[in-house]
């Protein structure tokens, strides 16, 4: 899977030669595991970041439109570099075209999936001072 930057379960299951209710069953576990780690890490250690960094993940797996997607680490580190920088969705869709995420609701599921996990920082400047900041340079 490491080859794919994303990929589905019925990709997954054409590929693997395996009942699509067996990897769906599969990828909810391993994406209900990230949220139960993370929770487990916080009650063990406390809001440390220590315990953050242990439950963090290099990898995502977000049910969207009836279908579970896995997300490689580039595409969701690249996915958070844009956020943090203030990209909105349509901009973050358009830069991450080569990582084959198709749509804006996809990467507002990645995006609520990543902080709901704490996963993704606070942004470095809002949307709304990016779009300002680039409208007053070209002045």
């Amino acid at each position: 899977m490491k080859q794919y930057y994303r990929i589905d379960d019925r990709t997954i299951a054409r590929l693997l030669n395996k009942p699509l209710r067996k990897i769906q069953n599969k990828m909810f576990h391993l994406s209900q595991r990230q949220v139960n780690q993370n929770m487990l890490m916080r009650l063990v250690f406390g809001r440390s970041d220590t315990a953050q960094k242990q439950a963090k993940k290099k990898w995502l797996i977000v049910f969207s439109n009836k279908q579970y997607i896995f997300y490689h680490m580039e595409t969701i580190e690249k996915l958070k570099d844009l956020y943090i920088k203030g990209y909105n969705y349509k901009e973050m869709l358009e830069a991450l075209k080569e990582y084959e995420i198709e749509t804006r609701d996809e990467i507002k599921a990645i995006v609520d999936t990543l902080i709901k996990n704490q996963r993704l920082s606070d942004r470095e400047i809002s949307v709304k001072e990016r779009q300002d900041k680039k409208r007053f340079e070209n002045l």
